[in-house]
């Protein structure tokens, strides 16, 4: 009866052990896992929707923290943007051309990696741009 006691209190001791063993061993794996785990979590700017007119408008300031820029024309007129600096008619980086009916979502587009400097935009008359910056 001793010989099984003893037994049993070794075998409990070992499962102990390695109960113990491996939540420390687990622990450093969970931190790596997280790290190689990619993130979907972004924080996409408040106004998305900007009425630009026929006077230079600042659209978006400096931004360190942006990774992707997304501009979309769902206005009926043309839109001219310039990254940068101030931009006219005539001094321009884009056009985007309007949308065919009023926020029918086949306007001109633009999509931009790591831009992280000001956006300016003006138009003929008055359009609306969807703008994404995350």
């Amino acid at each position: 009866m001793k010989f099984w006691n003893n037994l049993i209190q070794g075998i409990d001791r070992i499962a102990n052990w390695i109960i113990k063993s491996s939540a420390e061993l687990l622990e450093p794996l969970k931190s790596i896992d997280n790290k190689l785990t990619k993130e979907e979590n972004y924080i996409a700017n408040e106004e998305p929707i900007k009425k630009i007119n026929n006077l230079a408008s600042l659209m978006l300031h400096e931004n360190e923290d942006r990774n992707k820029l997304i501009i979309q024309n769902i206005g009926l007129e043309p839109c001219y943007i310039k990254l940068d600096s101030e931009v006219s008619k005539d001094d321009f980086h884009f056009v985007l051309a309007p949308d065919t009916s009023l926020a029918f979502g086949n306007g001109g587009s633009i999509n931009l990696d790591n831009w992280h400097g000001e956006v300016y935009a003006i138009c003929e008359k008055e359009t609306k741009l969807s703008v994404l910056e995350y």
